[in-house]
């Protein structure tokens, strides 16, 4: 495990120093970076579904930090959701009419 902490530590850092420190061009790119993609720019509705899910996924996995996402990881969200709308939808008629 501390192999991929290390990799995750040592990528963060270099994106860190090409990005914000050194402006280097075209940087190395670290979708967990809150400079880069900040949260405030996510619509209120589309945040509230996100917490929604985030709380169970940090209750699931406790080595993710509650406030360790971004905008990059709610947009991700939004789109999974979009992409597979009708599945749920489908899945969720099916789950209702079973009970």
């Amino acid at each position: 495990m501390s192999d991929i902490y290390d990799h995750w530590l040592q990528h963060r850092t270099l994106h860190n120093t090409q990005k914000h420190t050194s402006r280097v061009e075209n940087p190395v790119l670290d979708f967990a970076c809150r400079k880069c993609y900040p949260i405030a720019i996510i619509q209120e509705e589309i945040i509230k579904e996100f917490l929604k899910f985030w709380e169970i996924l940090c209750g699931i996995e406790t080595q993710i930090y509650e406030d360790s996402y971004t905008s990059k990881t709610i947009i991700s969200f939004g789109e999974i959701i979009e992409s597979n709308k009708d599945e749920i939808t489908r899945e969720a008629t099916n789950l209702i009419w079973s009970i």
